[in-house]
């Protein structure tokens, strides 16, 4: 274990508030994703395929090679598209309404695809 990993485990665990909760909001995000993986998981067993990002990232991970995601990686894996999908989305979203000439902008983003 680096120094840095002993220092974050840490600093983890020191009675803060703001820590805690920081905690507490990483323990309910990680239990949502592993019942996720689990309800995937016994989806695929009953024969239901999905395509989508999470059912791609469980088939890695339940691949037979020695390579498979471990169950931390998966969970890192969901956290960085979770987060980088709303940042990308939230960017473009700003530049798209700042970048607006008038007020007919808008009407125009509304339109039906």
């Amino acid at each position: 274990m680096t120094d840095l990993e002993l220092w974050l485990q840490i600093v983890w665990k020191l009675p803060i508030t703001r820590i805690r909760n920081i905690n507490k909001v990483f323990s309910t995000f990680e239990s949502q994703v592993f019942s996720m993986v689990d309800q995937r998981r016994d989806q695929e067993h009953q024969g239901l395929e999905r395509n989508d990002l999470l059912s791609r990232l469980i088939s890695a991970n339940d691949s037979q090679s020695t390579n498979g995601l471990a169950l931390r990686e998966l969970l890192a894996n969901i956290h960085i598209f979770l987060l980088a999908g709303h940042e990308t989305t939230a960017h473009q979203l700003c530049v798209i309404l700042g970048a607006s000439p008038g007020p007919g902008m808008l009407e125009t983003l509304s339109l039906p695809c």
